[in-house]
Formats: C-alpha cells, structure tokens, sequence
C-alpha cells in the first residue's frame, strides 16, 4: 500500500511538473491583473483534486490490498479453529474498514469474523463483547446496503446463536422473534435463497422444537429447489429426529418414510455422502428393511476412508442389522471386528451385543 501511495505522489508530481513547464511561455505573455488569483485558485484546485483522488480512489485501493491480506487468516480459522487467527483476520478487516468505512462488504466479513470467533470464546464476558461488536458492525453493513441479502442472514444467525446460548426462556423468545424477522427480510430480499430458508427451518426445530413448522418449511424449499442436495439431506435429518420423538407408532412410521425418501432423493443428486448412506442403512433398519439397509451400509463402507467416519461405526451398525436378520454368525464376526478398532467407551457396548448373541 505504501508503494501505491508512492506511485500516485510520483505520477501527480510529474504531472504537475509537466504542466508548470508547459505553462512558462504563456505565463510572460499573460496579464498582470488577475494573475495571484489564478495561482491561487490553481493552488487549491490541486489541492482539493488530490484530496478527491485519495479518497476515492488511493484509499479505496489500500483498503482492498489490506482486506485480500486477511483471507489466510480468515481460512485457517475456520479450518482449524485457532482463535489468534480469527484476531488477526479481525484487527486487518478493522485497519481495511478505517481506509473505506463505506463499504459494506468488508463490514459483512468483519461481522462473520467476529461471530466465529465468539464461539471460541472461553470467557463469557468476552463473548459477549464479540457477539455485541459483531452485531455493531452487521448492522452498519445493513444501514449502508439494506438490499443486501447476506448481512440479514447474519443478523439472523446471530440472534440465533446468542438465543440457543441463552438460558432465560423471556430472552431466548425474543431473541428467537427478532431472528425469525430478520430471517424473513433476507428472504424477502431472496426468495429463491434455499441457504437461508433451510436455516429458518433449523430454527424451527432446533430451538422451537416445532416439527410441523420445520418440515413445512423444508417443502418450501424444496419445491422452490429441487435440485439442491442439502435441503434433502437436512430434511431427513428432521423427519428422523421428530419420529424417534414420536410415541404413534403409524406417526413415526410415516415420518421414518418421508426420512428415507429425502435421503434417497438427496444421494441421487450427492451419491458419494457417506453419513447420508450411513443415516440411511440406520432408518431402513429401523423400517424393518433389511436389505436395503445392508446395501446402504455397504455404500457407506466404500467411501469411509473419503469421509472420515471409523469404519468400527459401520461394521457396528452392520452387525445389528444381520442381529434382526436372525443370522447371528455374521453378526458377530462384524461386531469383532468393530471391536478390534472402537474406542474404549464403545468397546463395552460392543462387547455387550456379543453377549446378546451367545446362546
């Protein structure tokens, strides 16, 4: 940035140069009236020129070159969840903000660095003071460009997060409200956003635990997206949670089968999820459908390595299935060897299943 800086000194200086020279024939032959105000006039006009150019165009510059310098940081924070990362990432978004203060964008990035970087917080007053900065800043970003779907969302997901950390039911409802609202502006602003309307949906259910109103949710996105593979998949996540929740059991079956069919729909578009075969081989097993479970499972083994699910989880859930099948030798020649690489705390409840299956 100070090289740019020296550039623009250097290229205006010539210029100026230039034009003084240029000027020496002409300046004997004008009038001696007039001519201290035309220096004079002359003088400010450069001067007010090279305000102009710093601050719309030097300035605006150095902001950019400032703000590209933290994007390391800012992926190696989330890829590794290193709080010094998210400081650095924070305090150049904050020097790149003081060189362009209008613009809205570097303030979207310094809210989300901010959120980030709360939820790594060990003390509870310093998370405070982030969530309360990031929302400082999330909401200039939405004063400067309201018609900006992102900085909404990020309000929204900010009073989601303070309300899923907050344990005073009055608060938590209006923090809940006030990200409902502001999930309903982005989406106003993008109706056709799937991103945004999948996380009203998780609102719904996570903090409200409102399955009809998760899942309604979910088939508006899906019909305005048919083609968007999470929505499938968050969709599943949903249907199976609010049927184990179920005590009907005609309930809990219909819902175990809006699960599956999601889940099929989602890995025809996104074959190579291996949690997804995974959920699938569990909620086919629970449907009674063995096969299919089997299959599934078998997917899931295939792209362990890829995924980095243990492959003990597999060989466990396997070992069930062939349990419920009746054939017990299979069962426990998969369930030995899930023992052989399971965790300790997994390894008891393994041996456990076993004993259920000695004569």
């Amino acid at each position: 940035q100070h090289f740019l800086a020296t550039y623009y000194v250097f290229m205006f200086s010539m210029i100026l140069l230039a034009g003084i020279s240029l000027a020496r024939r002409a300046i004997g032959l004008t009038r001696d009236r007039g001519f201290t105000v035309a220096y004079a006039l002359a003088a400010f006009a450069t001067i007010l020129a090279g305000i102009i150019v710093i601050e719309t165009n030097l300035r605006p510059a150095q902001a950019d070159m400032i703000f590209k310098r933290a994007r390391p940081f800012d992926q190696q924070a989330t890829q590794d969840q290193d709080p010094r990362a998210w400081d650095v990432a924070v305090a150049i978004y904050e020097e790149a903000l003081h060189l362009a203060p209008w613009e809205d964008y570097y303030y979207l990035f310094l809210g989300r660095a901010l959120l980030e970087r709360s939820s790594l917080a060990v003390d509870e007053q310093e998370r405070t003071d982030l969530l309360s900065r990031a929302e400082e800043r999330l909401l200039e970003a939405r004063r400067i460009n309201p018609l900006n779907t992102d900085h909404s969302a990020n309000l929204a997901r900010l009073k989601t997060r303070v309300a899923a950390a907050s344990g005073n039911e009055g608060k938590q409802e209006l923090l809940l409200s006030e990200a409902e609202e502001y999930y309903t502006d982005a989406l106003q602003l993008s109706p056709q956003n799937s991103v945004v309307r999948n996380e009203l949906a998780r609102l719904a259910f996570d903090l409200r635990r409102d399955c009809d109103q998760a899942i309604s949710i979910f088939g508006q996105s899906l019909a305005i997206d048919p083609f968007y593979a999470e929505t499938y998949f968050a969709n599943a996540d949903v249907l199976n949670a609010c049927a184990v929740a179920q005590t009907d059991e005609d309930t809990r079956q219909a819902l175990s089968v809006a699960a599956i069919n999601s889940l099929e729909t989602g890995l025809e578009l996104e074959p190579r999820r291996a949690r997804a075969w995974l959920q699938a081989g569990q909620i086919y097993q629970q449907l009674g459908r063995s096969a299919e479970a089997l299959q599934a499972l078998d997917r899931a083994r295939e792209l362990v390595e890829a995924s980095g699910i243990p492959s003990w989880n597999v060989d466990y859930l396997a070992a069930l299935v062939y349990r419920d099948m009746g054939d017990f030798a299979n069962a426990a020649a998969l369930a030995n060897q899930a023992l052989t690489t399971a965790p300790d705390d997994v390894a008891a409840q393994i041996r456990s299943f076993l004993d259920t299956l000695e004569p």
